[in-house]
């Protein structure tokens, strides 16, 4: 997906869709692309500069083909019929706010995992006693993607909080829900541990938050690790210390 911006990116999806009229697929291109803009923009408040955050909220969507795919599969004839007379964002909304159809479902909490996990109504939220850093950290795990998307730290008593969500590459995926439990952090002599949070979420996405973990003071980084069934890796996030003025 390198050096692909949202023009494109919403061109390929739009190639898909097979099922729909021309001008169907470019309220879908138009509603899409009105996402990665909005993404874009909440990475920029975190601090990218716009180039860069354009690139990872392209990334971000996964294969345009595969949401193509995804969504042409969904525009059956019979709902095709039925909303010739209405606008595709009617379509989409439907798409994601509909929860009698289990694939449709999963797509909005897909899509809220990748663009706004902090406002799904799944997400954890903070403990007050952490100051919360947003970040925008990926890494595949197989056919899901783990993302942390913020990052707390309590200068008092020295430990921080980890904010994470699971979502599928599909966006009509189920995601494996015992990611989460599988994540390790390492202390401050070295050893991996498992620390205590929460997690909840529904097929679509699913959410944890990790607290309690010690870091010394000044510390840059808090390193999170994984390792299960084959797959392992380690990242690192990092921790800001110095107040903002």
């Amino acid at each position: 997906m390198t050096g692909v911006n949202r023009e494109e990116f919403c061109a390929r999806v739009e190639r898909c869709l097979r099922r729909a009229t021309a001008a169907e697929r470019e309220s879908i291109g138009a509603e899409i692309a009105a996402h990665l803009e909005d993404h874009a923009s909440a990475l920029e408040e975190a601090g990218y500069d716009p180039a860069e955050a354009e690139v990872r909220a392209v990334e971000a969507m996964g294969e345009p083909e595969k949401i193509g795919k995804a969504l042409n599969e969904q525009l059956s004839g019979f709902w095709l019929a039925l909303s010739r007379g209405s606008t595709v964002a009617i379509v989409l909304g439907w798409l994601l706010l509909c929860n009698t159809l289990p694939g449709i479902y999963f797509f909005g909490g897909n899509l809220s995992a990748r663009w706004n996990p902090e406002g799904s109504p799944n997400a954890i939220r903070s403990h007050e006693e952490y100051e919360v850093q947003p970040v925008d950290l990926r890494v595949r795990v197989k056919s899901d993607v783990l993302r942390v998307y913020q990052v707390g730290l309590d200068r008092f008593e020295h430990q921080a909080e980890v904010a994470v969500c699971v979502y599928d590459q599909s966006p009509f995926g189920r995601v494996d829900t015992g990611i989460i439990h599988s994540l390790r952090f390492q202390a401050p002599d070295g050893s991996w541990e498992r620390y205590g949070g929460g997690s909840g979420g529904n097929d679509g996405a699913w959410y944890g938050q990790i607290s309690g973990i010690p870091v010394e003071p000044g510390q840059k980084f808090v390193t999170m690790g994984y390792d299960r069934y084959g797959e392992k890796f380690t990242l690192e996030i990092p921790l800001k210390w110095e107040a903002e003025e």
